[in-house]
């Protein structure tokens, strides 16, 4: 390992000290996952394991520029940046912080936008090596503050958002000079540069209507609607909330989260894992955080057992076990429920000195397996029934799901499994209320009253959760008022275009969903198969009716559906 490297890598350990983070940050923050860069890399290694896998693919500043967005307080993983990329200009805190409030990071375009950004700073006579130099934002023309990070964004992040502030910045800066003259016409230039890229050229100054004020440099930045949990944007949920922190409090008792695509569960774990930690702070003890993806650990066929040994060998390297450990268990007789249990009593749950909180993600996975479900479930069931003991009483579950819960804990074998009676009480999570989304918006500084809310977002997306965000985001941003933005359909449509691409993407990869669909669009009073109709729950796309039909979920699905399938309205 080279200098840098170590140098690198104990950046990453400082910023990332938790297997849990360290793959939280990279699952969505990068589109990575630690299982697949560093399957069998302890907590010592994986580091250097995955630094090598993205670094073979040409990632490597992506990856740490990623992290000091993730992670921007931590002055060991600063430093190593610094010294080994010289990336970070030689600013104030308060300058990098604000950087970190405007760029998010999206894929997208970021190629096209970095040409254009790299364009931009040399117009500007502005340099890398003169700002680490220097220290300054402006160049030998005077390059504003506000352009020199929309254009900063741009260059070393891209994507969607970078390219928003980038336009942005300009937009303000064509407000500020005389009509006609060479730098009017010059920022000019630049916009419709922009515009070629496909994203709608920023509003001016002089267009923004005056209820809403535009997001300025210097303004506290929301995050966007994909960015990671903060504390300081959470809607909470008041009895949900209540009813969880009481579980948790409980050995053995498991928290079953349910709801549609992007409803909130995983906020609500993150708010969750934050108490947790600051009860560990409270009580002087470290609680162990193990997360599991069920759908990718299924094995390809799904057998009992091949799910079981997926599961065992996951939390082995959750917890920095040898491969050795998996070996001599794998070779053992007994079948897999009872190895869990072994696995389980000598090197997970000793492992932890606080609460062992067992996070399943897609818990819904298994859904329709028949005996893989059955054996999965049995098998958690069996722990759930030791939490009484001493040595399992730190164990907690937290489920995430999208299906039915009563579907999911059905053993075909075995009817009277106690995960069936979690559906007495389900945590489920629905659509914000109208007051809740008047408190989301002033948290995105903006003044938007319920009557307005009610006028205007719930007929479009309801209290969607992700989608009111992504509106309040976008308002922010650009400014307007609330009335004219969702007024402009083909905003809208861009906007959300990649949601719905993705919902569209799922009826076009299943026939007999899209005719289901169909048939609903057609007639919200038809009788739907309950797969198909647990399916499009699941995605959000429906929801039920008073009189037992089901209706399209949001005036934004149901436009962007008729018009796909070309059915119009009755």
């Amino acid at each position: 390992m080279s200098k840098d490297d170590e140098r690198l890598c104990k950046g990453l350990l400082s910023a990332f000290p938790d297997r849990a983070d360290f793959d939280r940050f990279l699952r969505f923050r990068c589109e990575e996952s630690l299982e697949q860069l560093a399957p069998s890399a302890g907590t010592a290694t994986q580091y250097f394991e995955v630094l090598r896998a993205l670094d073979a693919r040409g990632l490597r500043v992506r990856l740490f520029w990623r992290a000091w967005f993730f992670k921007p307080g931590n002055p060991e993983l600063t430093s190593a940046i610094r010294e080994v990329f010289g990336v970070l200009p030689q600013v104030s805190d308060d300058a990098l912080r604000e950087l970190q409030a405007i760029v998010v990071g999206e894929a997208g375009v970021a190629e096209q936008i970095g040409a254009l950004a790299e364009g931009f700073l040399r117009a500007h006579a502005l340099s890398w090596s003169k700002l680490r130099m220097t220290g300054s934002f402006a160049g030998d023309q005077g390059t504003p503050h506000a352009e020199f990070l929309g254009a900063l964004a741009c260059v070393r992040i891209g994507g969607a958002v970078g390219l928003v502030a980038f336009v942005r910045t300009l937009g303000d800066a064509l407000a500020r000079e005389t009509p006609g003259s060479a730098a009017s016409m010059e920022i000019e230039g630049w916009m419709s540069k922009v515009g070629a890229v496909g994203t709608p050229r920023a509003t001016t100054t002089v267009e923004r209507t005056a209820n809403v004020a535009p997001f300025r440099a210097g303004s506290v930045m929301p995050p966007s609607p994909d960015a990671p949990y903060d504390g300081s944007f959470y809607i909470h949920r008041g009895d949900e909330e209540a009813r969880a922190l009481a579980k948790l409090a409980t050995p053995g008792t498991p928290i079953v989260i349910s709801g549609p695509w992007l409803s909130g569960k995983t906020t609500l774990l993150a708010y969750l894992l934050e108490k947790i930690r600051e009860q560990d702070t409270v009580e002087k003890k470290t609680s162990l955080v193990l997360e599991a993806d069920l759908e990718n650990l299924l094995p390809d066929p799904a057998t009992p057992d091949g799910l079981l040994e997926s599961f065992g060998r996951h939390l082995l390297a959750e917890t920095g076990a040898d491969d050795a450990v998996f070996e001599r268990l794998a070779k053992g007789r007994q079948g897999w429920s009872d190895k869990l249990v072994e696995l389980m009593e000598k090197h997970v749950l000793p492992a932890c000195e606080g609460r062992l909180v067992l996070v399943i993600q897609n818990a819904d996975a298994v859904w329709g397996l028949g005996k893989v479900q059955g054996a999965f479930y049995r098998a958690l069931r069996v722990w759930k029934e030791r939490a009484h003991r001493p040595a399992w009483s730190s164990l907690r579950f937290i489920l995430l799901l999208s299906t039915t819960p009563s579907l999911v804990f059905e053993d075909p074998e075995h009817a009277n499994s106690p995960f069936a009676n979690l559906t007495t009480d389900i945590i489920e999570l629905g659509d914000f209320a109208p007051a809740q989304l008047v408190d989301l918006g002033r948290m995105h500084g903006l003044d938007w009253a319920e009557e307005a809310i009610n006028r205007h977002v719930f007929p479009l997306v309801g209290g969607h959760p992700h989608l009111s965000r992504a509106l309040m985001y976008r308002a922010r941003m650009l400014g307007g008022s609330l009335e004219a933005l969702v007024s402009d359909a083909a905003a809208i449509e861009a906007l959300f275009s990649t949601h719905l691409a993705a919902l569209g993407g799922l009826m076009k990869r299943d026939r007999a969903l899209q005719d289901a669909l169909v048939a609903i669009l057609d007639n919200p009073s038809a009788s739907l198969d309950e797969d198909h109709y647990q399916r499009l729950r699941r995605a959000g796309l429906v929801a039920p009716t008073t009189d037992g039909g089901c209706r399209i979920r949001y005036r934004l699905y149901e436009a962007y559906l008729r018009r796909r399938w070309r059915r119009p309205a009755r």
